[in-house]
């Protein structure tokens, strides 16, 4: 469930960014979309009679912002249950990524949170080497090469598209995950009729708790 929630709000994310991108494409200049200075865009708006730019920016921030710590949050609450499930290495892999990706989210300055993130993603690949799954092994790969560019200070259209792809992989992945799970859940508990629709109902929840990890294969 963490995991389907995580690639949802991820996956939210992107789709943001890339209207961002568009927006500042079509109506920001060029020498003021590089600044991170609130001061310097009040400045240009002012000068400029743009309020209606300010709101916009600051409408997507807010949602940025809301988006990226409900994701990060899921994430590490994903790695703490698979840990708690099982120790093993790749599960610790995966909390590390889901509390560098939380550190992110807090972090002061777009590039100190690039940093994390590279770090996270990074992670987020060495926790999925037994994982069946090659969606979400290509959704890894993918952030981790946006990832370099983020941290040279490219942005663009296509690093955002390319981002959203990614997400959309990590989501198909983590759709696909919750089907397997309530099909087999279904018929482990169904098959006999002697159990309650709340057997049922509680031994769902607790299967997609774990979600993550349902197809990963024994070392």
């Amino acid at each position: 469930l963490c995991f389907l929630l995580g690639s949802i709000f991820y996956f939210r994310l992107s789709f943001l960014d890339l209207v961002w991108m568009k927006y500042v494409r079509d109506h920001v200049p060029e020498s003021l979309a590089d600044e991170d200075d609130d001061k310097i865009w009040s400045q240009w708006a002012a000068e400029h009679n743009a309020a209606d730019m300010l709101e916009v920016r600051d409408d997507y921030y807010e949602q940025y912002e809301l988006f990226l710590k409900l994701g990060v949050t899921a994430f590490a609450v994903m790695g703490f249950s698979e840990v708690y499930r099982e120790c093993s290495r790749a599960n610790l892999i995966l909390l590390m990524a889901g509390l560098a990706g939380m550190v992110g989210a807090h972090c002061s300055t777009d590039q100190i949170a690039a940093y994390w993130s590279c770090v996270s993603v990074h992670l987020f690949l060495m926790s999925c080497y037994k994982l069946d799954s090659k969606l979400f092994k290509a959704g890894c790969i993918l952030e981790c090469m946006l990832s370099y560019f983020l941290l040279a200070g490219y942005t663009g259209l296509w690093i955002a598209f390319a981002d959203m792809i990614a997400s959309l992989l990590w989501l198909y992945c983590a759709l696909q995950e919750v089907s397997a799970v309530c099909e087999f859940s279904l018929k482990s508990f169904g098959k006999d009729g002697s159990s309650t629709h709340g057997e049922i109902f509680i031994e769902m929840m607790y299967s997609l708790i774990n979600v993550s990890t349902f197809k990963m294969k024994r070392a």
